[in-house]
């Protein structure tokens, strides 16, 4: 995969991130983020190896672009708010891929990234929607689809 390809799903991926998790929660969302990045082992059971909180996307880019390659897939979700700053969490798969048709995501426009809610209480009904405690936000009230 070319570098500015996937630079540039990378940017999109974030904001698509951020959209989303805006469009569930109450609280303000910012577009400024920085990213609490995971390595998830696929062969030792999805055990997840933490890598360290980045400001820099650029850095992010350089642990997942490596030589034309790019992980299979790419999670991300807003974990929480701090600081005014949206903290994303960024989980990736440790199998790399340089030809795109071995990407997961394709469907979501931004291959490998994967754009998940954020993180919110399993039910919400059982969850207070006043206050957010560890990475889970007041839920906006959205009607169900039946």
């Amino acid at each position: 995969m070319d570098k500015t390809v996937f630079k540039d799903r990378f940017r999109r991926a974030i904001k698509k991130t951020i959209e989303l998790a805006q469009k569930y929660v109450k609280e303000k969302i910012p577009k400024d983020f920085i990213i609490d990045l995971s390595r998830i082992d696929s062969k030792d059971t999805h055990k997840s190896k933490y890598e360290g909180r980045y400001e820099d996307l650029e850095k992010v880019i350089e642990k997942l672009y490596q030589d034309g390659s790019v992980p299979r897939w790419v999670d991300l979700n807003v974990k929480t708010v701090e600081n005014d700053l949206s903290i994303i969490r960024c989980e990736y798969s440790n199998i790399f891929f340089n030809d795109e048709s071995n990407l997961l995501h394709e469907d979501e426009g931004v291959p490998p990234f994967h754009i998940l809610s954020p993180h919110i209480p399993p039910s919400h009904f059982d969850f207070d929607k006043n206050k957010v405690k560890e990475g889970k936000f007041s839920i906006k009230d959205i009607p169900k689809e039946d």
